[in-house]
């Protein structure tokens, strides 16, 4: 558990870091917005995922 719980704060840390908080806030937005157990360990491919479509 306590690994977890590590993975998921170098997650938001890796998130935050590169986008800020207005990034890492993409999680709430919807259910397909969670990181995928691959993404946990990829922060800015779950970036490049969650990125808001161009206009």
């Amino acid at each position: 558990k306590l690994r977890q719980y590590e993975q998921g704060k170098r997650f938001c840390d890796g998130v935050v870091e590169r986008a800020g908080i207005a990034g890492l806030n993409r999680v709430w937005e919807s259910p397909d917005r969670m990181p995928t157990l691959a993404e946990l360990d990829d922060p800015g491919g779950w970036l490049a995922r969650t990125e808001p479509a161009a206009a």
